[in-house]
């Protein structure tokens, strides 16, 4: 049986196929648009690895993970070299890291042009943990302006290295009740500052030369109370320092004090830098 189309059957066909048609060419546009557009995203949520710049390195400072960044070693043996280091006591040339165990040659050449040892150097005078690694640590301190402990706030005093915002707040705490520090040494008396952290914050910090601003005891006018409030004072010997006075009349100099027998001679050491005998 034969089916013959007529004319409106034919149109209708044929725009029946070129709809099918632009809706095939449609999704095939959108499939590529959106590839792309993935594609695209991807590529920007990427994280690219950052850029390691090299920079040469004393042999006898650097430390393991400098070390590992140079070409030709890795973290094995970067560890290797800094132990061995530690143990003979530092390198005294660059051709001697040639012989580590693990080193090729070709790795060596790569490696050498970013090494050095600083003239001068002398293995078996040197205790490496006591002197190389502490020269390495003060080296980079010096090389950044030293905080004034008297002059900084607890704000201030958190960019130091060692030191967070409690400890910042108890060295401002002690500053107070001293008047000033006239030595770095006296931040061994911070309640909280721990031995093994003082010496690298010690590099790190100064007091300055002129203490004329600030408060100092004034003995021949504070009662034994308000002297005793002083960290070096005792009541006891805050109350002597008064009747002493009292009795002999106004101290002239730091020889006054040496009459007053029972006064220790520990404590007179520590008071005299914060002493004003003005009147």
């Amino acid at each position: 049986m034969n089916f013959i189309l007529t004319h409106s059957q034919k149109r209708g066909l044929s725009l029946l196929l070129t709809l099918v048609f632009l809706i095939l060419v449609w999704n095939t546009f959108q499939y590529f648009r959106l590839r792309n557009l993935l594609n695209v995203t991807i590529h920007s949520l990427s994280v690219e690895k950052p850029k390691v710049v090299l920079v040469p390195l004393n042999i006898n400072l650097a430390d393991s993970i400098e070390l590992e960044s140079l070409p030709g070693i890795g973290p094995k043996l970067a560890s290797r070299i800094v132990k061995y280091r530690e143990k003979a006591g530092g390198f005294s040339s660059v051709e001697q890291v040639s012989k580590m165990y693990g080193l090729t040659p070709e790795n060596f050449e790569k490696a050498k042009p970013w090494l050095f040892v600083a003239e001068g150097f002398h293995p078996e005078k040197v205790n490496y943990k006591r002197d190389c690694v502490y020269q390495k640590r003060n080296a980079f301190f010096q090389a950044k302006e030293l905080i004034d402990i008297n002059e900084t706030d607890s704000l201030g005093l958190t960019e130091i290295r060692g030191v967070g915002a409690f400890l910042a707040g108890k060295i401002v705490k002690y500053r107070t009740m001293l008047g000033y520090y006239y030595s770095i040494n006296q931040l061994s008396e911070v309640r909280g500052m721990h031995a093994d952290n003082l010496d690298k914050i010690k590099a790190q910090v100064k007091v300055g030369s002129d203490f004329s601003s600030y408060p100092h005891l004034k003995v021949n006018v504070q009662t034994g109370y308000e002297l005793s409030a002083h960290p070096y004072l005792s009541y006891k010997e805050g109350k002597l320092l008064e009747a002493y006075r009292n009795q002999h009349g106004p101290y002239a100099d730091s020889l006054s004090f040496t009459a007053i027998k029972e006064f220790p001679d520990s404590t007179l050491r520590k008071i005299m830098p914060y002493v004003d005998f003005s009147k």
